[in-house]
């Protein structure tokens, strides 16, 4: 069933080792969500699909010197201030955390993970120059983890993620209070679990906080994150093809899938399990 959707998704998702959605015509559809669901699939692939589509995202960044966009060719819609989100990032961080540790991908990344620091340093943390999107404060522990993975920088203080750890509980806390859209708590998870891939422990404290925070979201990462073994495999049993874009963002209890009608999508929420 796994290699299934893997061979699904290579096969009928990427274009140049970007992931789309499909309209009924073939065409690509949600390309502005590209980036993500593309450093999602670096990690969640085997590492012989996941090595082309890393290897492919890194020459970019080095050929652009550094500067990320959400597809290319970038679409005029957003250009001018819209070229990168935090969300694209933070697919990014997750696809690349796991790359490194999980197919020993440090290497091939390095070089082009510099010149994505440095770009960022260079424009005070702005993800792009047009932009003003930035990655919020502790959640750049993340890329900080990275980078002192590759050897390019020291490492992060620990005081750092003990303070992530309390923002990603206030993050889950408010989103459920005020049943806002789930995505960020999606994101929270792919920093968490990137930051774990690269050997970093969460703290008891932590955990507890972002536990109790994540009951009643309904979302089967966070609740097999914090220790219901079966959530995935009932995820994974009433998995429907093409029902979502991406359902691990998306809480049921208050947001409807948002699959469309002809819409085929990826598939990278089957493939977490």
């Amino acid at each position: 069933m796994y290699q299934g959707a893997v061979d699904r998704l290579v096969g009928e998702f990427l274009e140049d080792s970007q992931v789309v959605s499909r309209k009924v015509d073939g065409s690509a559809e949600h390309v502005g969500d590209s980036l993500i669901w593309t450093g999602v699939a670096i990690a969640v692939l085997p590492c012989d699909k996941a090595e082309p589509i890393a290897t492919r995202l890194a020459q970019r960044i080095v050929d652009q010197g550094g500067e990320l966009r959400r597809f290319e060719p970038l679409p005029q819609e957003y250009v001018g201030g819209r070229e990168i989100s935090f969300d694209g990032e933070t697919g990014v961080y997750f696809g690349l955390a796991r790359f490194v540790r999980r197919c020993n991908g440090a290497t091939r990344i390095k070089p082009a993970f510099a010149l994505r620091q440095s770009y960022v340093d260079r424009f005070e943390g702005r993800l792009h120059e047009n932009s003003s999107a930035f990655v919020p404060d502790e959640f750049t522990f993340t890329r900080d983890a990275i980078s002192h993975s590759l050897g390019l920088r020291g490492a992060p203080s620990r005081d750092r993620l003990l303070i992530l750890e309390q923002q990603i509980a206030g993050w889950l806390t408010s989103v459920k209070l005020a049943k806002s859209a789930c995505f960020r708590a999606n994101l929270a998870w792919l920093h968490i679990r990137a930051i774990e891939e690269l050997g970093y422990s969460i703290s008891d404290q932590g955990r507890w906080a972002i536990c109790e925070s994540q009951r009643g979201l309904g979302l089967a990462h966070w609740s097999a994150w914090c220790g219901d073994a079966e959530a995935l495999d009932a995820f994974v049993a009433g998995f429907q093809w093409n029902e979502y874009e991406f359902a691990h963002q998306r809480c049921p209890a208050w947001e409807a899938p948002d699959g469309k009608e002809g819409l085929k999508t990826p598939g990278l929420d089957y493939l977490f399990y």
